[in-house]
């Protein structure tokens, strides 16, 4: 049973038992020592009521219907009329005892004074008025739960499709420049190419297959991030120091598909030298509240002004750091002319 449905149930439970209070609170205060229930009180009490439970329901599941429409000025002479109407009825509820056989108390007798009258039909209508505002305001308070709620789901299948839309712009970057290395290792080294090729397909196979399942966990991460470090070595010198090390507490917190794999990815693309050592150092760390992720490498020399600035995963990935964990993440990138360092600290959730 969905949101709306189970808000409709509610209300149609507040309206029985609205009701239901209505029929006993008369029976409940009419006592009499005698018969022990004073059926003459409460059956004139119903009868006063009456008008004003008949406007409740006759705005809430006919004239409201307008009011809904937008159509105001027929809402308000429909609704006038029925309340000047309703109102003028009350005040003769002592005639329908009488026709109905019920003993008047003397009390209860109306006065032959017109002054009487004329106020007794401004208190009716006053009843009245009030009888239709809470009716209006009873509904509009539950059509407003259910657009905050539609808003919300709105706002989540957004979410959802800017998500995937992400995701959709991470692959073919991330393919982009796999192929651009595979590329690269042709010209000099078919064997090489053709593990890369095998490689790229294990890791296409890991992307097709869980990059919209909702079980993914740490550990698929980490093994995706190794099955790509493996691919990238085989294209670097030995001359670049590859580190990547992790201390997990549970492999199987949940964690957003492929969401570091861009951090790895630019510290190959931004991270090797032409001349000198090289170095890329990434760590994993993982206790009962957060995950941990550290990235440091070193900068090549002409990538030193746009490592940070011009780079389409660094900012999707950011994207979709505040599309899921809103301000509870913490991410600071640093850069140096000779490194660049991405510490990122995001919370375990169970869903």
């Amino acid at each position: 049973m969905d949101f709306s449905s189970r808000l409709n149930k509610i209300e149609k439970s507040i309206y029985i038992i609205f009701f239901i209070l209505i029929l006993l609170i008369p029976l409940i205060l009419s006592p009499s020592k005698q018969t022990g229930v004073n059926w003459h009180r409460v059956l004139h009490t119903y009868l006063t009521i009456l008008p004003f439970c008949l406007v409740f329901i006759i705005n809430n599941f006919y004239f409201f219907f307008y009011f809904l429409k937008k159509k105001y000025s027929k809402y308000a002479f429909y609704i006038t009329t029925y309340i000047v109407f309703i109102s003028f009825i009350s005040i003769f509820t002592y005639k329908i005892q009488l026709l109905l056989g019920i003993p008047i108390h003397k009390k209860q007798t109306p006065k032959t004074d017109f002054i009487w009258y004329i106020n007794q039909y401004f208190f009716s209508l006053m009843i009245s008025t009030l009888v239709v505002g809470f009716s209006v305001a009873y509904k509009l308070i539950f059509i407003w739960i259910k657009e905050v709620q539609k808003n919300i789901k709105l706002e989540n299948e957004n979410n959802k499709n800017q998500l995937l839309l992400l995701k959709h712009q991470l692959n073919p970057h991330f393919l982009m420049n796999t192929l651009n290395n595979i590329h690269a290792l042709i010209d000099y080294d078919n064997d090489l190419a053709k593990k890369s090729v095998i490689k790229l397909s294990k890791l296409l196979r890991i992307m097709l297959n869980d990059l919209e399942h909702e079980n993914y966990t740490l550990s698929k991460e980490i093994a995706f991030l190794t099955d790509y470090i493996e691919l990238m070595k085989i294209r670097v010198s030995k001359r670049v120091l590859i580190d990547f090390k992790y201390k997990i507490d549970d492999f199987n917190v949940k964690i957003p598909s492929l969401l570091l794999i861009n951090f790895v990815e630019n510290s190959f693309k931004h991270g090797i030298k032409a001349r000198g050592e090289s170095y890329i150092r990434i760590e994993i760390n993982c206790d009962k509240s957060n995950i941990y992720f550290k990235c440091q490498n070193s900068k090549a020399d002409q990538n030193i002004e746009t490592h940070s600035n011009n780079n389409i995963g660094i900012n999707n990935i950011k994207k979709r750091l505040e599309l899921i964990y809103f301000n509870s993440y913490d991410l600071k990138i640093s850069s140096s002319n000779d490194e660049f360092i991405v510490d990122l600290i995001i919370p375990i959730h169970e869903n």
